[in-house]
C-alpha cells in the first residue's frame, strides 16, 4: 500500500471512530468588554474569570413550617444524608418537624485581596488572624476572631480594622417530614424537576434549575433557595429589572449591568450577613420571578454571554436605579471612582433642584417628556421622575422603630444636615421627645421617611411632612 493511501487509510479511520463520540464542539465565546482609563484599555476575557459557567444561589424566601412545591417533567429527589428518589413525587409537600440555627462567627475584617497569595502576606504581616475564601468569584478576607458577639467584635480596637463581620460558619440544619409518601428527611432536601412551581407573593412561579429546602437562620421555618446556572438566572432577572419593549441595545447593557452586579456580590455580600445563600430574588440586590417567556430577553442574554464589565481585576460597580431623577449620585461611597456625579441642566445647579416649584401648576414631569413614539414605559418613568408625598410624624417614628431600632418619642423637628454632590440628602437629623438622632446614608433615610430617594426637600405643615421628591431609587450608575 502506498504512502498517501496509508495516510488517507488512517485519517478515514480516525475521523470515522471520533465521529462515533457525543462529543460537540463548544462554540468559542470569549467576549470582551473593554474599560478605559486614560489612554490604558483595560480588557479582560469572560473564561480567563470562569472556566464554565458557575451556579449561583437564590433566596426566593420563606414559607412558614409547612411547604408545597410542584414539579413537571423529569423529577429527583435527594436529602442530606445523601438519601436519593430518581422518582420523586410531582407535588412536594414538606413540614418542619426539627431544626438547628446556623453557626455563625463574629469577626473583624482587617483587609480584603483578589489574590490568595497577598492575603497570605498580609496575614503573616498581621500574625494572628485568619484568611477566608468568600464568593463565587473569590476574594480572601483577612480577619481577627473569632469573637464572642458581634458587639465585642464592634467594640475591638485594630489599627488596620475595616469592618465588622457575622459570618455563617455552617448553615441552619433539621429534618422535614415528606408527607406523600411519608419518611423523614434530613436537609437540605434538594428537589430538581424540568420544571418546578412554588407559589409566591400570591402568584404562580416557574423555576429551573435546583430547589433546596432548609430550616431559615431562626429555625422556625422553612426556606427555599434557586440553584442554577448564572445564565439562566439573568433571563429571569432582566424582564424585571427593565421592560422588555425596551431597545434590544438598551437590553444588553441592563444584561451585562446584571451579570457583572451578580458576579459581584454572590457569595460575599449576604454570607458577610450571615446568610446560607449566594443573592437575594428581591431589589436588596436584583429582583429574580424564575422563569420568563420573551423571547427577545433569552436572545439579548444568548448574545451577550459571559460578558463582565471589569476594572483591572475586580468587576466595576455595575449599579442601576429605576430613575435618577435627572441628577445621577457619585459612585465614590460605592467604591467606584469612574461614576461621577451629574445633574440635566434645570437651572445649573446640582444641589439647586427646583424640586417644590414644579408642584404648583406646572408639569410635574419638567425635563422629562418622553416622545409618544417610544415605549409605553418611559412614560412610567416620566411620572417618577417628580413625585410628592405628604409624611405624618406619626409614621416617621413608626418607620425609626421599626426598620432602624430607633425610638426618638414623638417628633419635634426634623431637619437635613448634609446633602451630596448631586442633592440627595447623606445626613438627617430628627429630634424627639426622647433623643436626637442623625439618620445617614440613602437607604436608611429612604426607610425612616418611606419615599422613593433621598433627592427631596420638604415643608412642614402641623404634624406633618409634605415632601417634594425626584426619581427612584439611589440613582448611582445606569438610570433605566
Amino acid at each position: 500500500m502506498s504512502t498517501p493511501i496509508r495516510v488517507f487509510t488512517v485519517w478515514f479511520l480516525i475521523s470515522s471512530v471520533y465521529s462515533c463520540f457525543p462529543f460537540r464542539r463548544v462554540e468559542e465565546r470569549v467576549r470582551r468588554i473593554e474599560v478605559k482609563r486614560g489612554k490604558d484599555v483595560l480588557s479582560i476575557p469572560f473564561k480567563a474569570v470562569f472556566r464554565e459557567q458557575p451556579q449561583i444561589r437564590v433566596f426566593i424566601g420563606r414559607f412558614g413550617r409547612v411547604l408545597e412545591v410542584y414539579g413537571k417533567g423529569r423529577c429527583s429527589l435527594r436529602s442530606g444524608d445523601s438519601l436519593v428518589l430518581k422518582l420523586a413525587p410531582e407535588t412536594l409537600r414538606l413540614r418542619l418537624k426539627r431544626a438547628v440555627k446556623g453557626k455563625v462567627l463574629h469577626w473583624v475584617g482587617l483587609g480584603v485581596y483578589l489574590r490568595r497569595s497577598d492575603a497570605l502576606r498580609a496575614k503573616l504581616t498581621y500574625g494572628d488572624v485568619v484568611v477566608k475564601r468568600l464568593g463565587i468569584y473569590p476574594r480572601y478576607y483577612v480577619l481577627k476572631g473569632p469573637f464572642g458577639s458581634f458587639k465585642e467584635a464592634m467594640r475591638f480596637k485594630h489599627p488596620h480594622k475595616r469592618a465588622t463581620y457575622s459570618i455563617l460558619e455552617s448553615p441552619p440544619k433539621g429534618e422535614v417530614v415528606l408527607m406523600d409518601p411519608e419518611m423523614v428527611l434530613k436537609t437540605p432536601v434538594i428537589y430538581e424537576c424540568d420544571t418546578i412551581f412554588v407559589e409566591v407573593d400570591g402568584g404562580i412561579r416557574k423555576y429551573r434549575g435546583q430547589m433546596w429546602v432548609m430550616p431559615d437562620m431562626e429555625a422556625k421555618s422553612l426556606m427555599l433557595i434557586n440553584r442554577l446556572p448564572l445564565e439562566e438566572y439573568l433571563k429571569g432577572v432582566i424582564p424585571w429589572e427593565m421592560s422588555p419593549s425596551y431597545p434590544e441595545e438598551a437590553l444588553k447593557a441592563q444584561a451585562i449591568a446584571a451579570r457583572t452586579h451578580a458576579l459581584d456580590v454572590a457569595g460575599v455580600k449576604w454570607a458577610l450577613l450571615d446568610k446560607p445563600y449566594d443573592i437575594t430574588s428581591d431589589f436588596t440586590t436584583q429582583v429574580y420571578r424564575g422563569v420568563t417567556n420573551y423571547p427577545v430577553i433569552d436572545r439579548v442574554v444568548d448574545e451577550t454571554w459571559g460578558i463582565v464589565m471589569m476594572e483591572g481585576e475586580r468587576f466595576s460597580i455595575a449599579t442601576f436605579c429605576t430613575s435618577c431623577g435627572g441628577s445621577l449620585e457619585s459612585g465614590r461611597d460605592w467604591g467606584d471612582t469612574l461614576i461621577r456625579a451629574k445633574a440635566d441642566d434645570l437651572n445649573g445647579d446640582v444641589k439647586g433642584f427646583n424640586l417644590e416649584e414644579v408642584f404648583k401648576g406646572k408639569d410635574s414631569t419638567k425635563a422629562c417628556s418622553p416622545a409618544a413614539d417610544l415605549p409605553p414605559i418611559l412614560r412610567y418613568g416620566a411620572r417618577v421622575f417628580r413625585w410628592k408625598k405628604v409624611v405624618p410624624f406619626s409614621r416617621i417614628e413608626r418607620n425609626l422603630r421599626e426598620n432602624l431600632g430607633t425610638n426618638v418619642g414623638r417628633i419635634k423637628r426634623v431637619e437635613v444636615l448634609e446633602r451630596t454632590e448631586s442633592g440627595r440628602v447623606s445626613k438627617l437629623l430628627v429630634v424627639g421627645t426622647k433623643r436626637s438622632t442623625v439618620v445617614r446614608g440613602d437607604w436608611n433615610i429612604r426607610l425612616a421617611l418611606g419615599v422613593k430617594s433621598s433627592l427631596f426637600k420638604f415643608r412642614r405643615r402641623g404634624r406633618r411632612l409634605v415632601i417634594y421628591g425626584g426619581g427612584w431609587g439611589h440613582g448611582v450608575g445606569m438610570c433605566q
